[in-house]
């Protein structure tokens, strides 16, 4: 390994963590996203001169781990897991780096074993592994090259056809091209390979000009939402005194709003201290605070008893109506590993009864994606989490849904960038599948997104506030509602195809 090629990995590192919420900017305006297209290219100086593997995937493994540790700093912060929120800061940081060079070892053996173009190999490989990566082992999308464009509005409309992985495949794509243009090798991008490379990113320009260009349609629902923004610190011991402290800081941001005709309230995620499903007369109080008009999405705790007598709880959303009943409810579907649930112990069930010896209960995984009732229109519900991975997003929508719901907490993260860069990965769902999202986090970013994927309205980080906005229903399902990932699988085939000739041709 050189020296030279060290440096130049750590450099793509750097200005990797400085295309998405930073330190330092760790809000929602980023003056630096720009970098991202030009950020890989130093890596891809090292990796086109390189002839062994091997070395390209250690010069990759370098810029991943300094990239990630950069960008993931935030993880530390995570003061109730004290120490070990340093250990999960790197072991999740290194996981990722596993993933990021093995994308780019894998298109480099490409490359070299079967004479295929590295204009092809590096941006279908890359957009390749970003899709695995947002599934395997529970799968995590932090940091996804995609989500470094949310401020791009022109090009983020390609998700409504592509996915995300439209835009990695682009963003990767132009990385590679003006490397090889640096280093004086035209004739990569003259190959066939090049060919497709060039025609794949037509389509996506097409893709974003066509979403771009069309119209709103006229005659959708609109509904006044409320985001409450409570500002308020779970880590403490959940008594009467505690609950009744919460419940008057949310009727206090209840009642900024009592003169106004508001169709749907969203809290953040365990927002209500307790189990609502026993608290019939809060459910009442909470409807009466908005005179009895609007639906309120409430992020709480749910609890059934199991067939072993023993209580199985869910970090849920109920929906209180405007009379104050409970009426619906939804389930976290992707819980946090090691955060919400114990990975394995279903399986290996002496794990659970471990954990639970140890005061540590976790949550059940919910069992179904569905869209909530909510009168005239419905509503799909992201917990958390829920909103890094697209098929969630996808799976609601489809089956009804006219507008995303994103409840999340956050509070543990601290002032840093944590917040944002849930926020811009979340924005990428309303453009894929052309629904409006209403966020609300306890002291994190809260806001509003159309479904072009513009943000119409934030909070403050850990400010406590009442966001009252505008948003519409919708009723069209986009290409990648239908049909989802359809943009990867082509990869994956032109990959294979043009592996199949070089074979076929030894």
């Amino acid at each position: 390994m050189k020296l030279k090629n060290v440096l130049l990995s750590i450099t793509s590192a750097l200005l990797l963590v400085f295309s998405f919420p930073n330190i330092v900017e760790p809000g929602l305006g980023i003056h630096t996203a720009f970098l991202i297209w030009v950020a890989y290219i130093p890596l891809f100086f090292a990796l086109f001169s390189e002839e062994k593997t091997f070395n390209a995937f250690m010069y990759s493994a370098i810029t991943g781990l300094f990239f990630y540790l950069g960008g993931l700093y935030w993880l530390s912060a995570i003061k109730p897991m004290g120490i070990f929120a340093y250990v999960a800061w790197f072991a999740l940081s290194s996981y990722l780096t596993i993933l990021f060079s093995a994308a780019a070892g894998i298109a480099h053996l490409i490359s070299k074993k079967y004479k295929i173009s590295l204009f092809f190999s590096f941006p279908v490989t890359f957009a390749i592994f970003d899709y695995i990566r947002e599934w395997l082992f529970s799968g995590c999308s932090f940091l996804t090259p995609a989500q470094s464009q949310f401020q791009n509005i022109f090009l983020i409309q390609t998700a409504s056809v592509t996915g995300l992985y439209g835009i990695v495949f682009l963003i990767v794509a132009v990385n590679a091209f003006l490397a090889l243009l640096w280093m004086k090798k035209p004739e990569e991008t003259k190959s066939p390979q090049g060919v497709v490379v060039f025609v794949i990113t037509v389509g996506i320009l097409i893709f974003s000009a066509v979403g771009y260009m069309t119209p709103e349609k006229a005659g959708r629902i609109k509904i006044k939402t409320a985001i409450l923004q409570p500002d308020i610190n779970q880590d403490v011991e959940w008594n009467s005194v505690y609950k009744g402290k919460v419940l008057s800081v949310f009727k206090e941001l209840s009642d900024k709003i009592k003169n106004e005709k508001i169709d749907l309230v969203v809290w953040p995620e365990s927002g209500f201290p307790g189990f609502l499903q026993n608290e019939k007369s809060d459910a009442k109080a909470i409807a009466a605070w908005t005179q009895n008009s609007a639906y309120t999405l409430v992020g709480g705790d749910y609890y059934e008893k199991a067939s072993d007598e023993n209580y199985l709880y869910y970090n849920s959303v109920f929906v209180v109506n405007p009379k104050g009943e409970l009426i619906n409810r939804y389930d976290k579907r992707h819980l946090v590993p090691f955060g919400e649930y114990v990975p394995f112990e279903h399986v290996f069930t002496f794990i659970r009864k471990v954990v639970r010896r140890y005061g540590f209960n976790g949550f059940e995984f919910g069992k179904k994606v569905e869209p909530l009732n909510l009168g005239q229109y419905k509503a799909g519900v992201l917990i958390c989490y829920d909103s890094l991975f697209p098929e969630i997003s996808r799976e609601t929508v489809k089956k009804g849904a006219g507008i995303l719901a994103h409840l999340s907490y956050e509070t543990w993260y601290g002032k840093g960038p944590a917040s944002a860069q849930v926020f811009t990965n979340t924005i990428l769902r309303a453009v894929e599948n052309h629904v409006y999202i209403v966020r609300s986090v306890a002291s994190g970013i809260s806001g509003i997104v159309t479904d072009r994927g513009e943000i119409v309205a934030t909070t403050g980080l850990f400010k406590r506030e009442t966001l009252v906005a505008e948003a519409y229903i919708n009723d069209t399902k986009t290409f990648y509602t239908k049909y989802g990932d359809v943009f990867v699988y082509l990869l994956f085939l032109f990959m294979a195809f043009f592996i199949g000739i070089k074979v076929v041709k030894k």
